[in-house]
């Protein structure tokens, strides 16, 4: 058993004059992730615990995306001498202690009001580790900086129509230590989520990263609409213009 923190505050339907998403930090114990979001959606809003856990359509793919992990076995090693285990690797020159980073993904702020400086925090805390920061963030490089204080990141970028917008937003990650960028291609185009469209969801607050290429700065827009100012025509260029930006 281990102990996460989470939150305990009363949540606030998103569509109620305003999203309140929670603020403080309390101990939980838990057993299992499947445990904790339910945790998670005793005091997260409605609109950002559905934007969170949802998915497009009737939510197949996700579901698959679960089932999947149940047609795959582990195969047993015996007479392997496990008394000290090491689950210490390395990937692309950088020492880890655990085989997993913290993978890219937006708004963290519609899960607590830190944002993704408070997710930074508890990489920092947790040490040995990656974090992916995500164009879509609802906090700028030096608010993260603040919690991650110096640890290892790499920038996950929702490409701009501009390239040269494109080469500043990878200009400033690099300057802000991120030795990796990842490309996000599968999803230039929002889907049919549902559940956002029934909560009539959108961002409740801005994102700083691409609020250079959007029509406002993403607060009180929907996904599809910040997707549909991103790039579409996503093609290997853009791979060889990200490795060597002109």
């Amino acid at each position: 058993m281990t102990k996460k923190d989470i939150t305990e505050e009363n949540k606030e339907d998103v569509n109620n004059g305003g999203y309140d998403a929670p603020s403080n930090v309390n101990e939980v114990e838990v057993i299992n992730t499947y445990e904790l979001e339910e945790k998670a959606k005793e005091v997260v809003p409605k609109g950002g615990f559905d934007y969170m856990s949802g998915a497009s359509g009737d939510e197949f793919t996700l579901q698959q995306n679960t089932k999947v992990w149940d047609k795959k076995g582990i195969l047993p090693r015996v007479l392997a001498d496990v008394e000290f285990q090491e689950t210490s690797t390395s990937i692309f020159g950088q020492e880890l202690k655990v085989p997993f980073v913290m993978s890219p993904i937006a708004a963290h702020g519609l899960a607590h009001q830190t944002k993704e400086a408070g997710t930074a925090r508890g990489i920092a805390e947790f040490g040995g580790s990656i974090m992916s920061i995500s164009a879509y963030s609802g906090a700028s490089f030096s608010e993260i900086e603040e919690g991650l204080k110096d640890n290892k990141r790499w920038f996950q970028i929702y490409m701009s129509k501009d390239d040269e917008m494109n080469k500043n937003i990878i200009d400033e990650a690099k300057a802000d230590g991120a030795s990796a960028i990842i490309l996000t291609a599968d999803a230039t185009l929002g889907g049919n989520r549902d559940r956002d469209d029934r909560n009539k969801f959108v961002y409740p607050f801005g994102m700083p990263i691409v609020s250079r290429y959007l029509k406002g700065d993403a607060k009180n827009m929907s996904l599809n609409n910040i997707y549909a100012q991103s790039k579409q025509k996503i093609s290997t260029d853009d791979v060889h213009f990200l490795k060597e930006p002109e």
